[in-house]
């Protein structure tokens, strides 16, 4: 998705961006957002690649489903990225800066991220101008069914 081609209005409806996000972030409001939720690249320093699979019915299936039906899985695409930065934190910098721009000032930014990053994007995240406060919490993955997810809950400072 193109970044000119990009069409967003707070009284429109939703919208998934599938692309680099810096441009999409840039592109947007101030404080327009009351959640957003970032899960960037680990930086494991491989190439990720995700398998995409297609469910039919197919009565010599080897997949067993509700009442007895059978089905068969079917490749249906691969998407795939570099996860290996030289420098991650001027890949991930940016869009800490913008993320926090477009968050509304009583909004919630759950970040989830890689362990050895998740110290220094809390501290990151204290910094950018403006002066606030936040309330930093692991979200239970029991309850969110998320990996490692850390949830930053924003106040102003008063």
């Amino acid at each position: 998705m193109a970044t000119e081609t990009l069409v967003w209005r707070q009284d429109g409806p939703n919208l998934v961006a599938c692309c680099d996000n810096l441009p999409v972030l840039q592109s947007l409001p101030d404080q327009a957002f009351g959640l957003i939720y970032l899960d960037p690249p680990f930086n494991t320093g491989h190439r990720q690649t995700r398998q995409s699979l297609k469910t039919v019915r197919d009565p010599a299936g080897g997949r067993v489903g509700f009442s007895g039906a059978r089905y068969s899985q079917v490749a249906s695409g691969q998407t795939a990225y570099n996860d290996a930065f030289a420098d991650y934190w001027d890949f991930l910098l940016p869009r800490l800066v913008e993320a926090w721009r477009v968050l509304a000032a009583n909004g919630t930014l759950y970040y989830h991220g890689s362990s050895g990053a998740d110290d220094s994007v809390s501290l990151i995240l204290t910094l950018p101008p403006g002066g606030t406060a936040f309330e930093e919490r692991e979200a239970d993955p029991m309850e969110s069914g998320l990996h490692n997810p850390m949830a930053l809950d924003f106040t102003p400072i008063t």
